[in-house]
């Protein structure tokens, strides 16, 4: 038995990487007069990475139990947030969560089920305190008894050495008029010129390759003099490119404004610092993912920007006429006119999935 996807994916995953990333926003979000849609729409979010999705709200025996924030409570340098959530049904699902501030750092506690003695369902009392931070490291606080909120705020109150009562009455109510500023579902299009971008991609990552098939089936003769003119039609659409990926970029991190490593200003501005721009290039669509997406998709990242590189290497050198000599005997020209041909289409094509999966979320 296994915690279902859904509620593993926003309790474990989402949750952290979130409170770690962007602290200060998410204590002013589950605070704020905005906080059930705020964790409704991340909570639908994690649907989504991970389904099936699965209902906020739901009846465990006689007990009703949902997705909501229950309280905060500040005391000297801790700020602790809790978070409630829907019904429990295996081992390692989060029945509350709570994110906690300190002089230390964030890090993020969960009151967990676990597995009954025979090891094959899920206890009905038995539950671990356990902690997650920044750096990945999880803590066990021990085992206890008790799924309800007054044994987890005894057990985290002593842990933390506070006292959490008053914690259910600790907010303002919420009022319907909070719910209609619940952040826009992913419409597949992306902010702003997200899709005009994800069109470019495509017909340029796969646009020699069908020129190259074209080719090799011999039917190039076909567009006869128009050959001449793809060197320019590629240098159009590569500008075009960029233009619209440094427009997009700032427009990712605007609408993820506190969520995201760098600010609007500097998703742009990181392109045209010279020589940095090698690293920060790819730290700030990284910081789009990240923001957007989630964890994972370093390796996607540094993939595509590892092939763009060889394309942008390439290109120069064809532009100059200075492919060097020996590189041209050691692996000749059929590896090089392969290069030309397949660069493009891992370089612009790696972009264009990186470009979509974020458009699909935003």
């Amino acid at each position: 038995m296994n915690a279902r996807a859904h509620h593993f994916s926003f309790a474990k995953k989402l949750i952290p990487t979130h409170t770690f990333q962007s602290t200060d926003m998410m204590f002013a979000e589950l605070t704020g007069p905005k906080r059930e849609a705020f964790v409704f729409y991340l909570w639908n979010e994690a649907g989504k990475a991970d389904p099936p999705a699965l209902p906020h709200v739901g009846v465990s025996g006689s007990t009703m139990s949902k997705l909501e924030v229950v309280g905060a409570i500040k005391s000297f340098d801790q700020e602790i947030v809790v978070i409630s959530m829907p019904p429990t049904e295996q081992p390692n699902e989060a029945v509350f969560i709570a994110l906690v501030r300190r002089a230390a750092g964030p890090s993020v506690f969960f009151w967990e089920r676990t597995r009954d003695q025979s090891g094959n369902g899920v206890s009905p009392t038995d539950t671990v305190l356990s902690e997650v931070r920044p750096e990945g490291m999880r803590i066990n606080h021990g085992f206890h008894k008790g799924l309800d909120l007054a044994s987890f705020k005894r057990t985290l109150g002593d842990t933390l050495g506070l006292s959490l009562d008053g914690l259910e009455r600790s907010l303002p109510e919420i009022t319907m008029a909070a719910f209609r500023g619940a952040p826009a579902a992913g419409t597949g299009k992306g902010v702003g010129i997200g899709g005009v971008l994800a069109s470019l991609l495509f017909v340029r990552a796969f646009l020699p390759l069908a020129l190259f098939l074209i080719s090799r089936i011999g039917l190039g003769s076909l567009f006869g003099p128009l050959w001449r003119y793809i060197p320019t039609i590629y240098l159009a659409l590569s500008v075009a490119v960029g233009v619209c990926l440094i427009i997009w970029c700032y427009q990712v991190h605007n609408a993820r404004r506190g969520q995201t490593a760098f600010s609007p200003g500097m998703a742009v501005g990181g392109f045209f610092i010279p020589l940095a721009n090698l690293v920060l290039v790819p730290l700030i669509v990284r910081s789009a993912w990240k923001a957007v997406v989630g964890a994972g998709g370093g390796l996607l990242i540094l993939f595509w920007w590892l092939f763009w590189m060889v394309e942008i290497a390439i290109n120069m050198m064809i532009a100059q006429n200075v492919l060097p000599p020996g590189l041209v005997d050691a692996v000749g020209l059929t590896v090089i006119n392969y290069s030309i041909t397949f660069a493009p289409v891992l370089a612009y094509g790696l972009l264009w999935y990186i470009v979509k999966t974020i458009n699909a979320r935003v």
